[in-house]
């Protein structure tokens, strides 16, 4: 059977199409579009009409293809942005009348365990999710998450918390992302420290790439690519000294990811200062990847564990 997933996040809204048999799934198709829709969130707290009907444009736009590359089921999801939303419902509506299929907006601690379904392996691992809006925590073994939680924490979000990354700037922005971290890593209460991490997002692929001088981005090329604690810090400070023009020409670098990539390396590095992480491994898998190995393994008889 093919299905599809449609992601609604915060900086882009993506589309994953792949073939299930067997309780396995075999990638046909992916797209994103950057969309931006935690941008649009107003001083109210409500997403503005121009945001929402760029990532309602593209979901439909994704549906449609779904529907042509011969999908049978579609599923639509929505992140952090969609949840923290005063007018969420309205966005939920809108989706749901364009693409023809129900809308889920995902609580924070499924969202982090979609992506760890998604792009975790074998043993006991922990996970970090980078987004636009959120960053999401898990770990667990054997592809099941045990603890979970999410951050308010993401590339989009700490830039319109904290723009300025110059001077002091820097070492503000920072330490405003090792305390959130470290304020939700205390609330789960993990007893044993995963020795390894993956990590997920558009922040990561794109730092790994830029980590690994590509002559340009490549999705699969950076799978698995070990990013230090010690190479994102340089990263962090590197980019956030940087202006947008000149991070576009580094080679790596997604020119469209240019303006946040700064922020995102901050949150990243944040993340693995607060739980003192040595290296994480970068992972092109994500929460739609979750969301179609849940689809396979209930199809395959094996009931999904609630999140």
């Amino acid at each position: 059977m093919r299905c599809a997933v449609i992601g609604i996040g915060s900086n882009s809204t993506r589309l994953l199409v792949g073939d299930i048999q067997d309780g396995t799934v075999r990638t046909v198709l992916r797209d994103r579009a950057g969309t931006r829709l935690f941008a649009g969130l107003m001083a109210d707290g409500s997403l503005c009409a121009q945001s929402m009907l760029r990532a309602a444009d593209a979901a439909a736009r994704f549906a449609a293809d779904a529907r042509q590359a011969g999908s049978e089921r579609l599923r639509i999801i929505a992140t952090s942005a969609s949840r923290d939303a005063k007018n969420g419902a309205e966005l939920q509506e809108m989706i749901e009348a364009l693409c023809g299929a129900p809308m889920e907006i995902l609580s924070g601690p499924q969202e982090a365990y979609y992506s760890f379904l998604g792009a975790t392996g074998e043993g006991y691992c922990g996970l970090v999710d980078v987004g636009g809006g959120s960053t999401e925590l898990a770990c667990g073994g054997d592809g099941r998450p045990l603890k979970t939680a999410s951050v308010q924490l993401g590339a989009l979000r700490l830039l319109g918390e904290a723009p300025d990354l110059s001077g002091d700037g820097f070492a503000r922005a920072v330490a405003t992302a090792v305390g959130r971290v470290r304020a939700e890593w205390a609330r789960m209460d993990v007893r044993d420290m995963p020795a390894a991490w993956y990590g997920v997002g558009g922040t990561l692929t794109c730092l790994a790439a830029v980590d690994m001088a590509l002559a340009a981005f490549d999705h699969e090329a950076v799978n698995g690519h070990r990013l230090t604690r010690q190479a994102v810090a340089g990263w962090a400070r590197l980019l956030a000294d940087m202006p947008p023009e000149a991070r576009a020409q580094l080679p790596g670098m997604l020119p469209r990811r240019a303006d946040i990539i700064a922020h995102g390396a901050v949150a990243l590095y944040g993340a693995m200062e607060a739980l003192r992480l040595p290296w994480i491994s970068v992972s092109n898998r994500t929460n739609l990847d979750g969301c179609l190995r849940e689809m396979a393994e209930t199809r395959a008889g094996e009931p999904a564990p609630p999140c």
